[in-house]
């Protein structure tokens, strides 16, 4: 459990992993993944294109922001084993009191590949919220990037890899290499 009481900043490869409570903004520019509890910001939160925001569900565990979710970067779902979600479920990942931009590869509407499935994104007035689990899985490369779609999520935890030249798994080399 972290606790920060002048806000926190993540820096590019860096990982928040966990839960806890931070005072003041939290701007991440690496990786962010509630576990165990929920992260709760008391200020704003703030996202760079370079970042990821990662969730386990099924989990109760999700990021709670008390001011503005500035979101951008990756949005990466990872399925608990052995678990696969029903069409019914509902799963709310951020809560805010009011946001600008949307992760790269989850649009509001549109569906975001899992093992075994697509989950469809959901931005509301208040939060972020994945639901309507369609089993199946697309196979080939759906998304125009060049790049297999399970292949990426199992290496990368995403799908699409932007165009297949951003650097998802921070090794210092495109995601074709």
């Amino acid at each position: 459990r972290h606790e920060f009481e002048k806000g926190v900043s993540i820096a590019p490869k860096a990982r928040l992993h966990g839960s806890g409570h931070i005072k003041g903004e939290a701007h991440i520019a690496g990786d962010v993944e509630p576990h165990d509890g929920n992260v709760v910001i008391e200020g704003k939160l703030s996202m760079d294109a370079s970042a990821r925001a990662i969730f386990t569900i099924p989990n109760s565990s999700r990021i709670a922001v008390s001011d503005r979710a500035d979101l951008a970067g990756i949005l990466t779902i990872q399925l608990t084993a052995g678990t696969t979600p029903s069409p019914t479920d509902v799963f709310p990942l951020i809560t805010y009191a009011a946001r600008q931009g949307m992760f790269a590869n989850a649009a509001d509407g549109a569906r975001l590949a899992v093992t075994g499935g697509t989950l469809k994104v959901n931005y509301t007035a208040t939060g972020l919220v994945l639901t309507d689990f369609q089993s199946g899985s697309p196979g080939g490369d759906t998304d125009g990037d060049g790049i297999d779609d399970d292949w990426a999520r199992r290496y990368f935890g995403a799908s699409p890899l932007r165009g297949g030249s951003g650097d998802n798994d921070r090794d210092g080399d495109n995601d074709r290499d």
